[in-house]
């Protein structure tokens, strides 16, 4: 990195929310693996003990001035962590202009469950029951890390959709 970076961190999570400035790849591998190389060598930034890892290609885009956008979703033992996401981009000489988006530091936790899903589903239908009154819901489950402020938790995500009532989408943790 040269020294015109600019640099924004989340001020709760104490990793870089903005990475400005050029970084040149060392290699001439895939974007994706250009992208690792710049997160990996900026651990004191991200706090990513191993981005390849940890970090979950999305997509790739290109657009017409010749510049590539990849997102990738950060991930912990193979959950996704909540809310976490980078996006690295390269300008059309092939150097890394700009990182952007959140992440958390490496958890240390259990990836194993000390809920249930069904009781997770159980207790999350108690909570949206009154916004759907009754009306036939749908749901959905995922277990995921979830970045408590600066405490990630194990978490279920419970997803709710109406049947009958239009487009309705009700989130419980």
């Amino acid at each position: 990195i040269d020294t015109s970076n600019r640099i924004t961190a989340d001020p709760i999570r104490k990793t870089a929310e903005v990475v400005n400035g050029r970084f040149m790849p060392s290699t001439t591998a895939r974007r994706e693996l250009q992208a690792l190389e710049f997160i990996s060598s900026r651990s004191d930034l991200f706090g990513l003990r191993n981005p390849a890892g940890e970090l979950r290609l999305e997509r790739e885009e290109s657009d017409n001035l010749g510049m590539a956008h990849l997102r990738f979703t950060q991930t912990f033992e193979g959950l996704r962590v909540w809310g976490c996401q980078k996006v690295v981009h390269f300008d059309s000489d092939g150097s890394i202009y700009l990182v952007a988006g959140q992440n958390i530091h490496t958890p240390s936790i259990s990836t194993t469950p000390t809920v249930s899903v069904s009781t997770a589903e159980r207790a999350a239908y108690l909570d949206a029951e009154p916004v759907f009154d009754g009306r036939a819901v749908r749901s959905e489950s995922e277990l995921l890390v979830y970045p408590d402020g600066i405490v990630p938790r194990l978490a279920w995500l419970i997803t709710f959709y109406g049947v009958d009532i239009g487009v309705i989408r009700y989130r419980v943790f």
